[in-house]
């Protein structure tokens, strides 16, 4: 009786399908919870800077703005091409600006323990800033 039981168990693991399902299941339930824990608030956070530079225009956005209301309407969409690419790259700036700013300790924890940041901190802002910009790329 043991033996048709072990055969069992052997034969349900030589067939892959079940094994496979099991590990793409997986597999799906952590790329959402990653999606949703982590790059969901890079997303968000990356729109934030968006609406933060659309709301302060640069003065060449501005510019441009003022020259659209003179232009045809081929050209109105030519400047309207410009003033989105200005703003993803403004804010890619600002994203970088903010990263480069984490990279300084604050005085109170420099004033405690002397270290500066890890390389480990530093990477992860770099990286964070990357896909932080990428997303605005990706999602006009």
């Amino acid at each position: 009786m043991a033996s048709s039981n072990l055969n069992d168990v052997f034969q349900f693991l030589n067939t892959i399908n079940p094994i496979v399902s099991d590990i793409s299941k997986a597999g799906e339930t952590v790329k959402k919870s990653f999606d949703t824990n982590y790059m969901q608030r890079i997303y968000d956070a990356a729109r934030s800077e968006r609406d933060k530079v659309k709301k302060h225009p640069s003065r060449e956005v501005t510019l441009l703005r003022a020259f659209k209301n003179y232009a045809n309407h081929n050209t109105a969409l030519r400047i309207d091409n410009m003033i989105e690419t200005l703003n993803i790259i403004e804010t890619i700036m600002s994203i970088q600006r903010s990263a480069a700013l984490n990279h300084i300790p604050a005085i109170e924890s420099a004033s405690k323990d002397g270290k500066a940041p890890t390389v480990q901190n530093t990477q992860f802002n770099e990286i964070t800033s990357i896909l932080m910009a990428l997303s605005l790329l990706n999602r006009k």
